[in-house]
């Protein structure tokens, strides 16, 4: 408690001398940004408006910047006015005590403005910081749900539209939700049963889009071979693809194709490795 309040204190002694601080280069700039207003022509009541406007627009165009709630082209707005303003007010500055007393009155009538404006900023970070509640961190972890609680969450969702999508990366899944879909297609496909006492016709099953009818009698007859050899697996995908001279993934759809249309679990599936020889 004690360092608490020590720390307070610390703090109260801080903002007075900023705010002193803070004064002090005001006023010495004002009072010659003023001077060369008058030098100017200004001589009736607009002169205390030229200060003014470069100095109090430094000041509002810092707050700008630093402001988080705002979009982020009023923000680079704010630091691009605050930037040219405080050239406009250090320029001054140094123009009038040069035209007073040469070089080394104006490297020092340049200070104060940049003073000025650093210390704003200072401020202002400072203020924004005692904004967060002390006992409490920005980001607190948040309580275990209970029981038959939903756990739902604040944070923004990624804009995955604004990521660029690696192709390497996508073509691997688009192939697989392709062969998903052929497979699906396969084993939700209805073939009429025929009635009592009709002939009885071979069934043509329907060859998905993709497969060749000779490639497809041609697989056919290898994984029907394999599987009633003796002492053999199943055929793999590898192997079938080498025998047909196709690609794995023309090789998985005719293994689906082979089950969809035989109605029978393959024994080593379409990612089985190739098959041993004798």
């Amino acid at each position: 408690m004690r360092k608490r309040e020590q720390a307070e204190g610390l703090d109260w002694v801080t903002w007075m001398g900023a705010a002193v601080l803070l004064a002090s280069v005001a006023v010495l700039s004002f009072s010659t940004l003023m001077e060369l207003a008058v030098r100017g022509g200004y001589t009736d009541w607009r002169k205390w408006l030229w200060p003014l406007s470069l100095d109090a627009a430094a000041m509002v165009a810092l707050r700008y910047w630093l402001a988080r709630g705002l979009p982020a082209s009023a923000r680079r707005t704010g630091l691009a006015l605050a930037l040219v303003v405080i050239i406009l007010s250090t320029g001054g500055n140094a123009l009038e005590h040069w035209w007073q007393g040469g070089l080394l009155a104006a490297v020092m009538g340049s200070i104060p403005p940049l003073v000025l404006a650093a210390v704003a900023l200072l401020i202002d970070l400072g203020l924004r910081r005692q904004d967060l509640a002390p006992d409490t961190p920005a980001h607190a972890p948040a309580a275990a749900p209970g029981p038959g609680e939903l756990v739902t969450s604040d944070d923004a969702a990624p804009d995955v539209q604004s990521e660029a999508c690696d192709e390497a990366t996508m073509r691997p899944l688009r192939r697989d939700l392709s062969e998903r879909l052929v497979q699906l297609e396969l084993l939700t496909t209805k073939h009429p049963t025929p009635a009592p006492g009709a002939e009885q016709t071979p069934r043509q099953d329907p060859v998905p889009p993709g497969l060749d009818l000779a490639l497809v009698k041609r697989a056919h007859e290898l994984i029907a071979k394999s599987e009633g050899a003796p002492g053999f697996r199943r055929i793999g995908r590898d192997l079938l693809a080498r025998e047909l001279g196709t690609s794995p993934h023309q090789a998985r759809l005719q293994l689906a194709h082979y089950d969809a249309t035989n109605s029978t679990t393959p024994g080593a599936g379409a990612d089985t490795k190739e098959t041993a020889s004798a």
